[in-house]
């Protein structure tokens, strides 16, 4: 009763946190040539709030579940190479959480054009969203994959892990670099509409 009740908060503080992570990320993604406004920063501040609290929960949840299953079963618990591949994913959310805290929420301030930021802290912007979006993904993926416990090498989920990684920054890129065209052209229409020859 109590491993179940435990497993239900651990998928309840996942998906909270996947709606909240998702919702925000699309809305960036439509105003990526537009000024940061004062209610998306404060959004920013919400999410950020929801994150920890949920990542706190998953941490707590997460090692209750694992000592449960290692009273049981300790061999097959600590064998279970998926189990360290979401210790890991789980990790690497805990320290870019702590990066975006300290680095990114300096960064994004109202008035913010994202389009129109630094080269290199445009890409450090990206990878800590990627990261962020694709671990927890990846994290609540490993979580109802139940067929891969200990079958999954660990390896291939770093390899998996690492191609979804890429494959996010690299989608991102092309969106970020085919906006300022589209606006472009458009602007050019608009004029050519306005000052016909």
């Amino acid at each position: 009763m109590l491993k179940a009740l435990i497993v239900y908060v651990h998928l309840l503080a996942t998906a909270f946190a996947l709606v909240e992570l998702l919702k925000f990320d699309f809305q960036m993604l439509r105003k990526l040539n537009q000024p940061l406004s004062i209610a998306a920063r404060k959004q920013l501040r919400r999410v950020r709030v929801t994150i920890s609290l949920a990542l706190a929960v998953l941490w707590v949840t997460g090692i209750g579940l694992v000592v449960s299953s290692a009273l049981v079963a300790p061999d097959s618990t600590w064998a279970n190479e998926k189990l360290w591949m979401k210790v890991i994913t789980v990790l690497l959310l805990t320290l870019n959480g702590i990066l975006v805290h300290r680095v990114a929420s300096r960064w994004l301030a109202p008035g913010l054009v994202v389009s129109e930021m630094p080269p290199l802290q445009q890409q450090l912007l990206l990878v800590m969203g990627t990261v962020s979006t694709v671990s927890w993904l990846f994290a609540a993926f490993l979580g109802i994959a139940r067929t891969w416990d200990n079958t999954a090498r660990i390896e291939e989920l770093l390899a998996l892990y690492g191609t979804l990684l890429i494959g996010a920054i690299v989608v991102l890129n092309v969106l970020l670099a085919a906006r300022p065209a589209r606006n472009a052209s458009k602007n050019a229409v608009e004029v050519e509409t306005r000052h016909p020859s």
